[in-house]
């Protein structure tokens, strides 16, 4: 799970939320958004991405390929690239 802030130097020290809350952070976005089309995602093992107001989720597979650090620079890199897209001209 990936928390926006609006700090601009880097955080070292980071605290992860539990599990618990990572669940129900999940299930309560889970309950608007999963849609047919992304059901059918989960069963395709294609990653999906969770919005609300300050958290962000992408739920993918479980498979070492999609949880190393490239994976996860490269996740990084494609929110970033669609939040300056959305960004207004001024």
């Amino acid at each position: 799970m990936f928390v926006l802030s609006d700090k601009k130097e880097k955080l070292e020290d980071i605290k992860f939320l539990n599990m618990a809350d990572i669940k129900k952070f999940t299930w309560e976005v889970s309950k608007k958004q999963l849609d047919n089309l992304q059901k059918n995602k989960i069963l395709k093992q294609e990653k999906i991405k969770i919005y609300n107001k300050n958290h962000f989720a992408i739920i993918k597979s479980n498979q070492f390929k999609d949880w190393t650090e490239t994976e996860a620079i490269k996740d990084a890199n494609e929110e970033i690239g669609l939040f300056l897209k959305h960004l207004p001209k001024e």
